[in-house]
């Protein structure tokens, strides 16, 4: 280097390799990083990955570049149980290094726990046959053939640190060993249910233990019915985090319904187009899933793809689901069945009514006399374009009028069909406090040329 120009001569490249790991793709792989120190990029350079004793696990070629770590990864069989595997990048030599001791890894052990999955053989342990994969002696999963289209992996990753239960205070782990979860992780969605199956021999967890998987979307976790006498062994259609539960929750879930923002009851009248909300509650979680809600309409089931259910969710002790229905005029019944997440059954039914004829329902005020405020209550058959509540004094003077534009802070839509309740503060249209006596006040509703009304009448006193 000097003043007018700087010479730099070209290191020689070095190759070295620093992990291998297993990999899920569309396949099990090993994964292998290189870290290239050179300045231009190689081409065609072979990896090859054996095992400690000398079994070929597989080979290829690849394009390394420089000055970053390249993840080389080969696809095969990994088989099962404990193998150490060797990987050696540029075996015969064929590049010139600085280093040529840092090409071939130490021996790396680890427990295989990626496992093929084929169209024609479901999961496998070889890619030839089928097999129920088997994990360190408490946890097993078998997935049926066409269970991918093609080919897959599933991963088995189990968990030493204890899950938060903090959302279900009558919910127990079971550890198994130093483990207290399995994570299945597949390539890609599974098209059919997998079955899988925990062993232990404790009886008494055999008797009382369920199957759980957390669900992250409620987050929360979920108990499922042992399906086969004497194991603890269930059917599922997604991955995720599988422990055994003991649980002490035998209370049902609450199921409240409400239709246009409002709880319905037997009998009520509601619109052909409500928007009906089902709301479940309970401690220890609701399964607010195709797997634990059911819901009824006049008998025939409701797609559960109907239902509108938040995609944030604070935590699955209070979960609500939306579905707007078309209905015609009549009587119409309304069964929901709400599953919470240790397995117990809760069942709601309400009966509503769709009327073709406009009435109009007044059920006065309470309290009445009142002090500082009372509520009109009254019921609609059928949605309406005006409703006005309107105050006079006895001699008739208008004092005041209720309706959408002087309700709009409510959110409550008045004219809607259904059942109300209208609160007044007792202030005139000028916002001054009215004086002890009586008051009448008229339920005006019209819609299209028809009209209804009710009178009443409203006694102030303090």
């Amino acid at each position: 280097e000097s003043t007018i120009y700087t010479v730099q001569v070209k290191p020689e490249p070095d190759l070295i390799i620093s992990a291998i790991k297993q990999a899920i793709d569309n396949y099990p792989a090993l994964s292998t990083s290189v870290y290239y120190s050179g300045t231009d990029t190689l081409r065609n350079v072979k990896l090859r990955i054996t095992e400690a004793d000398g079994t070929l696990y597989g080979v290829d070629k690849f394009k390394i570049f420089p000055d970053i770590e390249n993840v080389l990864s080969i696809k095969g069989e990994l088989g099962h149980g404990t193998k150490n595997f060797i990987a050696e990048i540029d075996p015969d030599n064929k590049i010139t290094e600085n280093n040529e001791n840092n090409n071939k890894s130490d021996p790396i052990s680890m427990i295989i726990n990626t496992f093929p999955i084929l169209a024609e053989h479901g999961s496998s342990y070889t890619g030839n046959q089928n097999d129920t994969i088997r994990y360190d002696g408490h946890f097993s999963i078998y997935l049926p053939p066409g269970i991918v289209d093609d080919s897959g992996a599933v991963r088995i990753h189990p968990k030493k640190s204890q899950p938060n239960l903090y959302s279900q205070p009558d919910y127990q782990i079971i550890k198994l060993d130093s483990i207290y979860c399995y994570s299945v992780q597949f390539s890609e969605p599974p098209h059919k249910d997998f079955y899988i199956e925990f062993t232990t021999d404790i009886d008494s967890i055999k008797k009382t233990a369920a199957i759980s998987r957390y669900s992250r979307r409620l987050k929360i976790w979920l108990c499922f019915k042992n399906e086969h006498a004497g194991k603890l062994a269930a059917y599922f259609s997604q991955a995720g985090q599988f422990a055994l539960m003991l649980s002490e929750d035998n209370t049902d879930p609450y199921i409240e319904l409400n239709i246009d923002g409002k709880q319905i009851y037997d009998g009520s009248y509601i619109s052909e187009q409500p928007s009906i909300s089902i709301i479940g509650e309970d401690k220890n979680g609701v399964n607010m899933t195709n797997n634990g809600l059911q819901v009824f309409l006049d008998s025939n089931p409701v797609d559960f793809n109907k239902f509108n259910i938040p995609d944030t969710i604070a935590n699955g002790n209070y979960v609500t689901a939306q579905f707007r229905p078309e209905l015609t005029c009549g009587n119409h019944n309304l069964k929901v069945e709400l599953v919470d997440a240790a397995g117990n059954k809760g069942v709601k039914i309400i009966e509503f009514i769709i009327s073709d004829d406009l009435k109009l329902k007044d059920y006065g005020n309470f309290p009445n006399p009142f002090k500082t405020q009372t509520t009109f209550i009254y019921e609609l058959t059928r949605r309406v374009d005006i409703l006005q509540i309107k105050i006079y004094t006895v001699a008739g003077r208008h004092i005041k009028t209720i309706d959408n534009k002087s309700h709009f802070n409510s959110g409550e839509d008045l004219r809607n069909s259904g059942y109300h309740e209208v609160t007044w503060d007792g202030l005139d249209k000028y916002g001054n406090f009215l004086a002890n006596g009586v008051y009448f006040y008229k339920i005006y509703i019209k819609k299209d040329d028809k009209t209804k009304s009710s009178i009443g009448k409203i006694a102030k006193s303090r």
